[in-house]
């Protein structure tokens, strides 16, 4: 009986003690922690993952070395996730926005499509769970084009103008580093619409268009000038474009589908992911039959199975050499697939296609 009193004691105790701290910190301001030793800088120019070794990815850095959070050492473009976190415990969601797209031009899009490498890392992780890094991104987001500040053009500080071909991310992006600079910029590209692959790719359901148009119009107010419908080779030609401008980026993509070496691979029933997703994406609609087999198990592949239930196929599989586990995509993108009733068909090849 005593040791059940002083059982029940001790857990009374912890519950006071608990509630103590709980109380001590009600009314504190909520902060994100900077470790100390974590305030190397990347450069500007820099993109791409970190994984030096003393740089990132380390939580023991050499001793009188600094280093980066891991978080932002693992983000393909370097995006500091803290700096993010703290302005929007502190409500300041506009600048938490702009910090964020100082490094990546589309924090929206990075909201909502991203593979949020940088969640994988993050040391709060260690304890319970990620910080919803991805999410953040799309919250500040919402909350920038709620207000839509005025945005204040970058200063033109060189005489230098440079034409950039494509309005994809990788143009945008030359654009957007280019302005900031201070060099005059223009970007051609062939569509009615900016965006590149994100426009004629990424389904609708995935990146809504007038939303990403909106931050596009964004850049564009920066000091960005794109021009659409301009098909560079046909309306306008390189040479001429190089008389015209003293530096030109090609930034087009590759805007080619891959197809199979296999007999009956040209039948006419045979459709190719970029063309069909082009399809759906730009008219919501494409002909296709009532059954779909699709063959491939990465994330496009996802993209072109969820499309086709979308746009009226009644049963949709999909086939790829891989094994349930070994499937390419994102293992959140293949569950909700499933969940829209797509069939897998893992570890099986097409051998020939028969009309």
């Amino acid at each position: 009986m005593a040791v059940r009193e002083n059982g029940a004691l001790e857990t009374i105790s912890g519950m006071i003690k608990g509630l103590m701290v709980t109380a001590k910190y009600l009314f504190k301001p909520v902060t994100t922690i900077k470790y100390p030793f974590e305030e190397k800088e990347i450069s500007d120019r820099w993109r791409g993952p970190l994984f030096l070794k003393g740089v990132a990815g380390e939580y023991e850095p050499e001793e009188g070395k600094k280093t980066i959070p891991p978080c932002k050492g693992t983000c393909p473009a370097n995006v500091d996730p803290r700096l993010q976190n703290a302005l929007v415990a502190q409500n300041k969601y506009l600048e938490a926005y702009e910090a964020v797209r100082d490094r990546n031009i589309l924090p929206g899009v990075l909201g909502r499509i991203c593979n949020h490498p940088c969640e994988d890392m993050c040391r709060r992780g260690a304890y319970d769970e990620a910080i919803a890094i991805k999410n953040l991104h799309r919250f500040i987001q919402d909350k920038y084009l709620e207000v839509k500040p005025k945005q204040k053009p970058f200063k033109v500080k060189y005489k230098e103008k440079i034409a950039i071909i494509g309005s994809g991310p990788s143009g945008l992006a030359s654009a957007y580093s280019l302005a900031k600079r201070g060099y005059q910029v223009q970007v051609f590209d062939r569509h009615p619409y900016p965006g590149g692959m994100l426009m004629i790719g990424v389904p609708r359901y995935r990146l809504p268009r007038e939303n990403f148009l909106e931050e596009i119009s964004l850049l564009q107010d920066l000091g960005i000038n794109i021009k659409t419908g301009v098909d560079v080779g046909k309306d306008i030609g390189l040479d001429e474009l190089s008389s015209q401008y003293d530096a030109v980026i090609i930034a087009t993509g590759l805007q080619k589908s891959r197809g199979l070496n296999i007999p009956g691979a040209d039948l006419p029933q045979i459709n190719y992911a970029i063309p069909f997703l082009k399809e759906v994406n730009t008219t919501g609609k494409a002909t296709i039959g009532k059954e779909v087999i699709v063959v491939g198990g990465g994330n496009v592949s996802i993209d072109v199975a969820r499309s086709a239930v979308r746009v009226g196929a009644k049963v949709v599989k999909m086939v790829c050499l891989e094994k349930r586990e070994e499937m390419p995509a994102f293992s959140w993108e293949i569950e909700e697939a499933i969940e829209e009733g797509i069939r897998l068909y893992p570890a099986w090849g097409p051998k020939r296609i028969v009309g």
